[in-house]
């Protein structure tokens, strides 16, 4: 494999042969830098951290005083209807992606974020986006303000996640289903 497929790779890049290579991801054309070690990669000096990429959880057993069993995979929108949305946020993208068919993508470029002590804040032309720090492994719970936004088989949950984080988290099998 080439250096530069590995730092793609790396960085959360999108190789030419992937589906979802359409247009090439900002992150890939990231300078480097040679040092004595090799080539780093010079990354923005704004990091979206945990906001690059959430995933929807929900809330199932509230009384749990273990965050791994009180939220989890919501069997609903991840198995039976396929409706759920994952987000990804980018300096130059906001999008808004079906869990089952990541092809399915509502992207906005014209909006703006605000990093805030517990949490992000995103303006889109007409809505707003806050997640909010909820828990310690990081679990943020979303609200939406301004005109309703609703997007086809892209239904917001009310918690996320890091995809990171996630395997922590209950899970459920989908059995027959084909999510």
């Amino acid at each position: 494999m080439k250096l530069t497929t590995l730092c793609l790779l790396a960085i959360g890049g999108m190789l030419p042969t992937s589906p979802l290579a359409t247009k090439p991801s900002h992150a890939a054309i990231l300078p480097t830098v040679n040092t004595a070690k090799g080539m780093h990669l010079q990354l923005p000096s704004d990091n979206l951290g945990d906001f690059q990429q959430l995933v929807p959880v929900a809330l199932l057993n509230p009384k749990s005083k273990k965050i791994s069993e009180k939220y989890g995979i919501e069997f609903q929108g991840n198995c039976y209807d396929c409706d759920l949305a994952s987000f990804h946020l980018t300096k130059k993208r906001l999008e808004w992606i079906n869990v089952c068919n990541p092809t399915d993508r509502w992207i906005d470029e014209l909006y703006t974020y605000k990093p805030m002590s517990d949490g992000i804040l995103i303006t889109s032309k007409n809505t707003e986006f806050r997640f909010t720090k909820v828990e310690s492994i990081p679990v943020y719970e979303l609200k939406v303000s301004g005109d309703k936004l609703t997007l086809k088989n892209k239904r917001f949950s009310k918690f996320y996640t890091t995809k990171e984080q996630l395997r922590k988290f209950k899970q459920h099998d989908c059995g027959e289903f084909d999510g």
